[in-house]
């Protein structure tokens, strides 16, 4: 999974498959944050949390609570970890789904 970013929005190449799915920045989003592997790639904004993997779904978020920092994040092969003020969450880059327990 590769990203390319444009001014509004950042396109996931899934070289696996071959398709190209597009994350369209709201207006008032910010990315804060982006980490990359082989198999996964996930985006941090000010609003939400985006995960796009070797799943051919496209892009999977969820929204971030009010006032959640990020304490450290991490993707590797098919995987990605992101651990909040609140939550530790994790994206799984070949089914597409997001989970979290609260902290």
């Amino acid at each position: 999974v590769f990203l390319v970013t444009e001014p509004d929005r950042v396109i996931a190449a899934n070289v696996e498959t071959g398709q190209f799915f597009d994350f369209v920045i709201s207006a008032k989003e910010k990315i804060e944050k982006r980490f990359e592997a082989s198999g996964v790639a996930v985006l941090v904004t000010n609003q939400r949390f985006a995960g796009v993997g070797v799943f051919p779904v496209g892009w999977r978020t969820t929204r971030r609570r009010a006032d959640e920092s990020i304490i450290s994040a991490e993707a590797v092969d098919y995987s990605a970890v992101i651990v909040t003020s609140d939550r530790v969450l994790t994206f799984n880059g070949k089914t597409g789904a997001w989970s979290f327990t609260d902290r």
